[in-house]
Protein backbone atom coordinates (compact mmCIF):
# COMPACT_ATOMS: atom_id res chain seq x y z
CA UNK A 1 0.00 0.00 0.00
CA UNK A 2 1.26 3.46 -0.91
CA UNK A 3 0.72 5.21 2.43
CA UNK A 4 0.86 8.81 1.23
CA UNK A 5 -1.72 8.34 -1.54
CA UNK A 6 -3.97 6.27 0.73
CA UNK A 7 -3.92 8.97 3.43
CA UNK A 8 -4.72 11.63 0.85
CA UNK A 9 -7.63 9.59 -0.52
CA UNK A 10 -9.01 8.92 2.99
CA UNK A 11 -8.75 12.57 4.00
CA UNK A 12 -10.77 13.55 0.92
CA UNK A 13 -13.29 10.77 1.59
CA UNK A 14 -14.00 12.12 5.07
CA UNK A 15 -13.92 15.77 3.95
CA UNK A 16 -10.83 16.45 6.05
CA UNK A 17 -8.02 18.94 5.52
CA UNK A 18 -4.72 16.98 5.42
CA UNK A 19 -2.51 17.42 8.49
CA UNK A 20 0.84 18.41 7.03
CA UNK A 21 2.41 18.80 10.49
CA UNK A 22 1.96 15.18 11.60
CA UNK A 23 4.94 13.54 13.25
CA UNK A 24 3.45 10.06 13.76
CA UNK A 25 5.88 7.24 13.02
CA UNK A 26 5.35 5.16 9.89
CA UNK A 27 4.14 1.93 11.62
CA UNK A 28 1.44 3.88 13.48
CA UNK A 29 0.42 5.68 10.28
CA UNK A 30 0.02 2.36 8.45
CA UNK A 31 -2.04 0.94 11.32
CA UNK A 32 -4.28 4.01 11.36
CA UNK A 33 -4.73 3.90 7.57
CA UNK A 34 -5.85 0.24 7.66
CA UNK A 35 -8.20 1.02 10.53
CA UNK A 36 -9.77 3.92 8.62
CA UNK A 37 -10.19 1.71 5.55
CA UNK A 38 -12.02 -0.98 7.57
CA UNK A 39 -14.42 1.61 9.02
CA UNK A 40 -15.68 2.74 5.60
CA UNK A 41 -19.03 1.25 4.58
CA UNK A 42 -18.06 1.07 0.89
CA UNK A 43 -14.78 -0.62 1.86
CA UNK A 44 -14.59 -2.88 -1.20
CA UNK A 45 -14.46 0.00 -3.67
CA UNK A 46 -12.12 2.08 -1.57
CA UNK A 47 -9.77 -0.88 -1.09
CA UNK A 48 -9.70 -1.35 -4.87
CA UNK A 49 -8.93 2.36 -5.23
CA UNK A 50 -6.07 1.93 -2.74
CA UNK A 51 -4.64 -0.96 -4.75
CA UNK A 52 -4.91 1.02 -7.99
CA UNK A 53 -3.16 4.05 -6.50
CA UNK A 54 -0.41 1.83 -5.10
CA UNK A 55 0.11 0.03 -8.42
CA UNK A 56 0.22 3.37 -10.19
CA UNK A 57 2.79 4.66 -7.68
CA UNK A 58 5.07 1.74 -8.58
CA UNK A 59 4.51 2.35 -12.28
CA UNK A 60 5.30 6.06 -11.94
CA UNK A 61 8.52 5.27 -10.07
CA UNK A 62 9.60 2.92 -12.86
CA UNK A 63 8.75 5.46 -15.55
CA UNK A 64 10.59 8.24 -13.69
CA UNK A 65 13.66 6.03 -13.43
CA UNK A 66 13.63 5.09 -17.12
CA UNK A 67 13.09 8.44 -18.81
CA UNK A 68 11.82 8.94 -22.37
CA UNK A 69 13.73 9.05 -25.66
CA UNK A 70 13.95 12.65 -26.93
CA UNK A 71 15.32 13.95 -30.23
CA UNK A 72 17.02 17.20 -29.28
CA UNK A 73 17.84 18.10 -32.88
CA UNK A 74 14.19 17.82 -33.93
CA UNK A 75 13.14 19.91 -30.92
CA UNK A 76 15.50 22.71 -31.96
CA UNK A 77 14.34 22.53 -35.57
CA UNK A 78 10.70 22.84 -34.51
CA UNK A 79 11.44 25.80 -32.24
CA UNK A 80 13.31 27.57 -35.05
CA UNK A 81 10.44 26.89 -37.43
CA UNK A 82 7.97 28.41 -34.98
CA UNK A 83 10.03 31.20 -33.38
CA UNK A 84 12.92 31.76 -35.87
CA UNK A 85 16.61 31.23 -35.27
CA UNK A 86 17.83 32.61 -31.92
CA UNK A 87 19.78 35.86 -31.89
CA UNK A 88 22.01 37.29 -29.24
CA UNK A 89 19.80 38.16 -26.29
CA UNK A 90 16.65 37.04 -28.11
CA UNK A 91 16.04 33.27 -28.29
CA UNK A 92 12.58 33.70 -29.88
CA UNK A 93 12.70 36.53 -32.47
CA UNK A 94 9.28 35.83 -33.95
CA UNK A 95 7.64 36.56 -30.59
CA UNK A 96 9.05 40.11 -30.66
CA UNK A 97 8.06 40.49 -34.31
CA UNK A 98 4.43 39.52 -33.60
CA UNK A 99 4.43 41.88 -30.63
CA UNK A 100 5.51 44.76 -32.87
CA UNK A 101 2.76 43.87 -35.37
CA UNK A 102 0.21 43.95 -32.55
CA UNK A 103 1.37 47.40 -31.41
CA UNK A 104 1.03 48.72 -34.98
CA UNK A 105 -2.59 47.52 -35.06
CA UNK A 106 -3.52 49.33 -31.81
CA UNK A 107 -4.19 52.91 -30.86
CA UNK A 108 -2.26 54.61 -28.05
CA UNK A 109 -4.68 53.65 -25.27
CA UNK A 110 -4.82 50.04 -26.40
CA UNK A 111 -1.04 49.78 -26.48
CA UNK A 112 -0.90 50.38 -22.73
CA UNK A 113 -3.65 47.79 -22.22
CA UNK A 114 -1.68 45.30 -24.31
CA UNK A 115 1.44 45.88 -22.21
CA UNK A 116 -0.59 45.22 -19.07
CA UNK A 117 -2.10 42.09 -20.62
CA UNK A 118 1.32 40.71 -21.55
CA UNK A 119 2.46 41.26 -17.99
CA UNK A 120 -0.04 38.77 -16.57
CA UNK A 121 0.99 36.00 -18.96
CA UNK A 122 3.72 33.75 -17.62
CA UNK A 123 2.89 30.55 -19.47
CA UNK A 124 0.45 29.45 -16.77
CA UNK A 125 -2.30 32.08 -16.59
CA UNK A 126 -3.73 31.00 -19.93
CA UNK A 127 -7.42 31.27 -19.08
CA UNK A 128 -7.07 34.71 -17.48
CA UNK A 129 -5.08 35.97 -20.46
CA UNK A 130 -7.59 34.58 -22.98
CA UNK A 131 -10.59 36.03 -21.13
CA UNK A 132 -9.01 39.47 -20.74
CA UNK A 133 -7.84 39.51 -24.35
CA UNK A 134 -11.38 38.74 -25.55
CA UNK A 135 -12.71 41.82 -23.74
CA UNK A 136 -10.06 44.07 -25.33
CA UNK A 137 -9.84 42.68 -28.84
CA UNK A 138 -12.96 40.98 -30.21
CA UNK A 139 -13.07 38.89 -33.35
CA UNK A 140 -13.49 41.97 -35.56
CA UNK A 141 -10.47 43.81 -34.16
CA UNK A 142 -7.43 43.90 -36.49
CA UNK A 143 -5.21 42.71 -33.64
CA UNK A 144 -7.40 39.71 -32.73
CA UNK A 145 -5.58 37.14 -34.86
CA UNK A 146 -2.16 38.52 -33.95
CA UNK A 147 -2.90 38.30 -30.21
CA UNK A 148 -4.04 34.68 -30.63
CA UNK A 149 -0.85 33.91 -32.53
CA UNK A 150 1.30 35.61 -29.87
CA UNK A 151 -0.45 33.69 -27.10
CA UNK A 152 0.08 30.33 -28.84
CA UNK A 153 3.76 31.00 -29.48
CA UNK A 154 4.35 32.39 -25.99
CA UNK A 155 2.72 29.33 -24.47
CA UNK A 156 4.95 27.01 -26.51
CA UNK A 157 8.25 28.70 -25.68
CA UNK A 158 7.33 29.27 -22.01
CA UNK A 159 6.53 25.63 -21.40
CA UNK A 160 8.77 23.81 -23.91
CA UNK A 161 11.45 26.23 -25.05
CA UNK A 162 15.23 26.09 -24.79
CA UNK A 163 15.16 26.85 -21.05
CA UNK A 164 12.78 23.93 -20.47
CA UNK A 165 15.07 21.59 -22.41
CA UNK A 166 18.08 22.64 -20.35
CA UNK A 167 16.24 21.60 -17.20
CA UNK A 168 14.46 18.43 -18.29
CA UNK A 169 16.44 16.90 -21.20
CA UNK A 170 19.88 15.33 -20.88
CA UNK A 171 21.76 13.47 -23.62
CA UNK A 172 18.70 12.92 -25.81
CA UNK A 173 16.58 11.68 -22.91
CA UNK A 174 13.62 13.47 -21.37
CA UNK A 175 13.22 13.09 -17.60
CA UNK A 176 9.74 14.24 -16.51
CA UNK A 177 8.51 13.34 -13.02
CA UNK A 178 5.15 11.56 -13.06
CA UNK A 179 2.88 11.88 -10.03
CA UNK A 180 -0.07 9.46 -9.65
CA UNK A 181 -3.20 10.85 -7.97
CA UNK A 182 -1.85 14.28 -8.81
CA UNK A 183 -5.30 15.88 -9.00
CA UNK A 184 -8.41 15.53 -6.79
CA UNK A 185 -10.14 13.38 -9.41
CA UNK A 186 -7.27 10.87 -9.35
CA UNK A 187 -5.65 11.82 -12.65
CA UNK A 188 -1.90 11.81 -12.89
CA UNK A 189 0.08 15.04 -13.02
CA UNK A 190 3.73 15.66 -13.81
CA UNK A 191 6.64 18.03 -13.53
CA UNK A 192 8.56 18.57 -16.73
CA UNK A 193 5.65 18.88 -19.14
CA UNK A 194 4.71 15.22 -19.70
CA UNK A 195 0.99 15.99 -19.41
CA UNK A 196 -0.30 17.79 -22.46
CA UNK A 197 2.79 17.77 -24.66
CA UNK A 198 1.70 19.71 -27.79
CA UNK A 199 1.16 17.66 -30.93
CA UNK A 200 3.76 19.88 -32.58
CA UNK A 201 6.47 18.39 -30.35
CA UNK A 202 5.42 14.75 -30.48
CA UNK A 203 7.97 13.99 -33.23
CA UNK A 204 10.60 14.58 -30.52
CA UNK A 205 9.47 11.56 -28.47
CA UNK A 206 11.31 8.66 -30.08
CA UNK A 207 12.09 5.00 -29.53
CA UNK A 208 15.60 3.75 -28.86
CA UNK A 209 17.51 2.22 -31.81
CA UNK A 210 15.93 -1.02 -33.08
CA UNK A 211 12.78 -0.37 -31.04
CA UNK A 212 9.27 0.88 -31.77
CA UNK A 213 6.68 3.00 -29.97
CA UNK A 214 3.14 1.66 -29.63
CA UNK A 215 0.53 4.36 -29.02
CA UNK A 216 -2.97 3.83 -27.65
CA UNK A 217 -5.83 6.17 -26.78
CA UNK A 218 -9.24 5.51 -25.26
CA UNK A 219 -11.88 6.87 -27.62
CA UNK A 220 -14.21 9.59 -26.27
CA UNK A 221 -14.09 8.54 -22.61
CA UNK A 222 -16.10 11.56 -21.34
CA UNK A 223 -19.49 10.92 -22.98
CA UNK A 224 -19.03 7.15 -22.68
CA UNK A 225 -18.52 7.42 -18.93
CA UNK A 226 -21.51 9.77 -18.73
CA UNK A 227 -23.59 7.11 -20.49
CA UNK A 228 -22.37 4.40 -18.10
CA UNK A 229 -23.05 6.40 -14.93
CA UNK A 230 -26.41 7.82 -16.00
CA UNK A 231 -27.72 4.59 -17.56
CA UNK A 232 -29.36 6.64 -20.32
CA UNK A 233 -30.47 4.05 -22.90
CA UNK A 234 -30.26 6.48 -25.82
CA UNK A 235 -26.71 7.49 -25.01
CA UNK A 236 -25.61 3.92 -24.25
CA UNK A 237 -26.90 2.77 -27.65
CA UNK A 238 -24.70 5.34 -29.40
CA UNK A 239 -21.66 4.06 -27.48
CA UNK A 240 -21.74 0.86 -29.52
CA UNK A 241 -19.98 2.73 -32.33
CA UNK A 242 -16.24 3.46 -32.37
CA UNK A 243 -17.08 7.13 -33.03
CA UNK A 244 -20.17 7.95 -30.99
CA UNK A 245 -20.21 11.58 -32.17
CA UNK A 246 -20.52 10.46 -35.79
CA UNK A 247 -23.09 7.83 -34.85
CA UNK A 248 -25.28 10.35 -33.04
CA UNK A 249 -24.81 12.83 -35.87
CA UNK A 250 -26.24 10.33 -38.34
CA UNK A 251 -29.15 9.52 -36.04
CA UNK A 252 -30.00 13.15 -35.33
CA UNK A 253 -29.20 14.57 -38.75
CA UNK A 254 -26.49 16.88 -37.35
CA UNK A 255 -22.83 17.48 -38.04
CA UNK A 256 -20.40 15.52 -35.89
CA UNK A 257 -18.81 18.67 -34.44
CA UNK A 258 -22.18 20.01 -33.29
CA UNK A 259 -22.94 16.76 -31.46
CA UNK A 260 -19.52 16.82 -29.81
CA UNK A 261 -19.97 20.42 -28.64
CA UNK A 262 -23.43 19.64 -27.26
CA UNK A 263 -22.30 16.66 -25.22
CA UNK A 264 -19.24 18.38 -23.76
CA UNK A 265 -21.25 21.54 -23.02
CA UNK A 266 -23.79 19.46 -21.09
CA UNK A 267 -21.14 17.71 -19.00
CA UNK A 268 -19.35 20.98 -18.19
CA UNK A 269 -22.56 23.02 -17.67
CA UNK A 270 -21.49 25.58 -20.26
CA UNK A 271 -23.60 28.73 -19.77
CA UNK A 272 -22.48 30.54 -22.92
CA UNK A 273 -25.03 31.24 -25.65
CA UNK A 274 -23.85 28.16 -27.55
CA UNK A 275 -23.76 26.12 -24.35
CA UNK A 276 -27.34 27.04 -23.41
CA UNK A 277 -28.62 25.84 -26.78
CA UNK A 278 -26.61 22.66 -26.33
CA UNK A 279 -28.18 22.05 -22.93
CA UNK A 280 -31.69 22.38 -24.38
CA UNK A 281 -30.85 19.93 -27.17
CA UNK A 282 -29.26 17.45 -24.77
CA UNK A 283 -32.35 17.48 -22.52
CA UNK A 284 -34.41 16.47 -25.54
CA UNK A 285 -32.04 13.75 -26.71
CA UNK A 286 -30.88 12.29 -23.38
CA UNK A 287 -33.36 13.06 -20.57
CA UNK A 288 -32.02 10.44 -18.14
CA UNK A 289 -28.42 11.56 -18.64
CA UNK A 290 -29.36 15.20 -18.06
CA UNK A 291 -31.33 14.32 -14.91
CA UNK A 292 -28.23 12.56 -13.61
CA UNK A 293 -26.11 15.70 -14.14
CA UNK A 294 -28.77 17.95 -12.60
CA UNK A 295 -28.84 15.77 -9.47
CA UNK A 296 -25.06 16.08 -9.13
CA UNK A 297 -25.25 19.86 -9.52
CA UNK A 298 -27.92 19.99 -6.80
CA UNK A 299 -25.71 17.94 -4.48
CA UNK A 300 -22.89 20.37 -5.01
CA UNK A 301 -25.11 23.39 -4.35
CA UNK A 302 -26.19 21.82 -1.05
CA UNK A 303 -22.56 21.39 -0.03
CA UNK A 304 -22.71 17.60 -0.06
CA UNK A 305 -19.71 15.41 -0.82
CA UNK A 306 -19.77 13.84 -4.28
CA UNK A 307 -18.00 10.54 -4.94
CA UNK A 308 -16.99 8.30 -7.81
CA UNK A 309 -18.18 4.72 -8.03
CA UNK A 310 -15.14 3.47 -6.10
CA UNK A 311 -15.25 6.26 -3.53
CA UNK A 312 -12.89 8.94 -4.84
CA UNK A 313 -14.29 12.08 -3.23
CA UNK A 314 -14.62 15.63 -4.50
CA UNK A 315 -12.78 18.10 -2.21
CA UNK A 316 -14.96 19.49 0.56
CA UNK A 317 -16.40 23.02 0.08
CA UNK A 318 -14.21 25.87 1.31
CA UNK A 319 -15.17 28.63 3.75
CA UNK A 320 -16.33 30.99 1.01
CA UNK A 321 -18.89 28.44 -0.16
CA UNK A 322 -20.04 27.74 3.39
CA UNK A 323 -20.51 31.46 4.00
CA UNK A 324 -22.53 31.81 0.79
CA UNK A 325 -24.67 28.76 1.62
CA UNK A 326 -25.53 30.20 5.05
CA UNK A 327 -27.06 33.33 3.51
CA UNK A 328 -30.52 33.49 1.92
CA UNK A 329 -30.48 33.41 -1.88
CA UNK A 330 -31.61 37.05 -2.28
CA UNK A 331 -28.94 38.28 0.17
CA UNK A 332 -25.96 36.69 -1.55
CA UNK A 333 -23.49 38.93 -3.33
CA UNK A 334 -22.54 38.41 -6.97
CA UNK A 335 -19.28 36.86 -5.78
CA UNK A 336 -21.21 34.48 -3.51
CA UNK A 337 -23.46 33.42 -6.39
CA UNK A 338 -20.35 32.79 -8.50
CA UNK A 339 -18.83 30.64 -5.74
CA UNK A 340 -22.05 28.61 -5.57
CA UNK A 341 -22.15 28.19 -9.35
CA UNK A 342 -18.55 26.99 -9.50
CA UNK A 343 -19.22 24.45 -6.75
CA UNK A 344 -22.20 23.12 -8.69
CA UNK A 345 -20.09 22.76 -11.84
CA UNK A 346 -17.35 20.97 -9.91
CA UNK A 347 -19.79 18.48 -8.41
CA UNK A 348 -21.45 17.95 -11.80
CA UNK A 349 -18.26 16.95 -13.61
CA UNK A 350 -16.33 15.27 -10.78
CA UNK A 351 -17.82 11.73 -10.83
CA UNK A 352 -17.30 11.48 -14.60
CA UNK A 353 -13.72 12.77 -14.40
CA UNK A 354 -12.91 10.55 -11.42
CA UNK A 355 -14.42 7.45 -13.05
CA UNK A 356 -12.39 8.09 -16.22
CA UNK A 357 -9.28 8.39 -14.05
CA UNK A 358 -10.15 5.09 -12.32
CA UNK A 359 -10.58 3.38 -15.68
CA UNK A 360 -7.34 4.71 -17.17
CA UNK A 361 -5.38 4.04 -13.97
CA UNK A 362 -6.75 0.49 -13.92
CA UNK A 363 -5.67 0.10 -17.55
CA UNK A 364 -2.21 1.43 -16.68
CA UNK A 365 -1.98 -1.11 -13.86
CA UNK A 366 -3.17 -3.90 -16.19
CA UNK A 367 -0.56 -2.89 -18.77
CA UNK A 368 2.17 -2.91 -16.14
CA UNK A 369 1.14 -6.35 -14.84
CA UNK A 370 0.95 -7.78 -18.36
CA UNK A 371 4.34 -6.39 -19.34
CA UNK A 372 6.02 -7.25 -16.05
CA UNK A 373 4.82 -10.86 -15.93
CA UNK A 374 5.64 -11.59 -19.57
CA UNK A 375 9.03 -12.01 -21.19
CA UNK A 376 8.40 -9.22 -23.69
CA UNK A 377 11.11 -6.57 -23.81
CA UNK A 378 8.48 -3.89 -23.37
CA UNK A 379 7.71 -1.00 -21.02
CA UNK A 380 5.21 1.83 -20.61
CA UNK A 381 7.10 5.11 -21.02
CA UNK A 382 4.35 7.74 -21.04
CA UNK A 383 0.81 7.98 -19.63
CA UNK A 384 -1.12 11.17 -20.42
CA UNK A 385 -4.76 11.00 -19.24
CA UNK A 386 -6.33 8.63 -21.80
CA UNK A 387 -3.19 8.12 -23.93
CA UNK A 388 -0.46 5.53 -23.48
CA UNK A 389 2.94 5.24 -25.16
CA UNK A 390 4.78 1.92 -24.91
CA UNK A 391 8.27 1.07 -26.13
CA UNK A 392 8.90 -2.42 -27.44
CA UNK A 393 10.78 -4.42 -30.07
CA UNK A 394 9.44 -4.68 -33.65
CA UNK A 395 8.65 -8.37 -33.14
CA UNK A 396 6.35 -7.58 -30.19
CA UNK A 397 4.25 -4.82 -31.77
CA UNK A 398 1.35 -7.04 -32.85
CA UNK A 399 1.21 -8.80 -29.48
CA UNK A 400 1.26 -5.51 -27.56
CA UNK A 401 -1.51 -3.99 -29.70
CA UNK A 402 -3.65 -7.10 -29.22
CA UNK A 403 -3.02 -7.04 -25.47
CA UNK A 404 -4.09 -3.41 -25.18
CA UNK A 405 -7.50 -4.15 -26.71
CA UNK A 406 -7.98 -7.01 -24.28
CA UNK A 407 -6.70 -5.15 -21.24
CA UNK A 408 -9.03 -2.16 -21.66
CA UNK A 409 -11.99 -4.55 -21.34
CA UNK A 410 -10.41 -6.14 -18.25
CA UNK A 411 -9.91 -2.70 -16.69
CA UNK A 412 -13.51 -1.67 -17.43
CA UNK A 413 -14.92 -4.78 -15.76
CA UNK A 414 -12.60 -4.31 -12.80
CA UNK A 415 -13.61 -0.75 -11.93
CA UNK A 416 -17.05 -0.36 -13.55
CA UNK A 417 -18.55 -3.82 -13.28
CA UNK A 418 -21.35 -4.71 -15.66
CA UNK A 419 -21.77 -1.99 -18.27
CA UNK A 420 -23.52 -1.78 -21.59
CA UNK A 421 -20.96 0.77 -22.80
CA UNK A 422 -18.23 -0.19 -25.25
CA UNK A 423 -14.70 1.15 -24.66
CA UNK A 424 -12.91 1.19 -28.03
CA UNK A 425 -9.22 1.95 -28.07
CA UNK A 426 -7.25 3.34 -31.02
CA UNK A 427 -3.74 1.96 -31.48
CA UNK A 428 -0.80 2.62 -33.77
CA UNK A 429 2.97 2.26 -33.89
CA UNK A 430 6.02 4.01 -35.28
CA UNK A 431 9.50 5.26 -34.50
CA UNK A 432 8.18 8.48 -32.92
CA UNK A 433 5.03 9.35 -30.97
CA UNK A 434 3.77 11.53 -33.82
CA UNK A 435 4.12 8.70 -36.33
CA UNK A 436 2.48 6.14 -34.03
CA UNK A 437 -0.43 8.47 -33.30
CA UNK A 438 -1.29 8.87 -36.99
CA UNK A 439 -2.39 5.28 -37.35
Amino acid sequence: MCLLLTERMLDAYHGMVPDTSQTTLLPQRYTLAYQRLREIEEAEGVMLLTRLDSANALLAAEMNAGGIGWNTAVHRQLLVRQALKPRKGDPYPRLARVDRDIVKALNTRQVSQWRKLKGIFDGEGVEAFTSYAATLFDGEHPAHGLVARWRKLKLLVSRYGYEWAEQWVREDRWWPVFQPYGTPSGRWSSDGGAMGLPSLLRPCVTAAPDRVLVWARLSQPGPRMWAHLSRDSQLIAACGADDLYAQLGRQLGLERQIVKECLLAAINDDRSSIGKRALVMSRTWFPEAMRYLSALTAQGLRGELVRSGLGRTCPAPDVSFTAALDRPWNERSLEAHKVMEERGKLARAFPIQAAIAELTCALAAEVRDELTTSDKDTRLILFDQAEFVIETTPDNVTAVEYSLRKLVNNAAVRVLGDSGVCWPITVGHGRAWAEAGKK
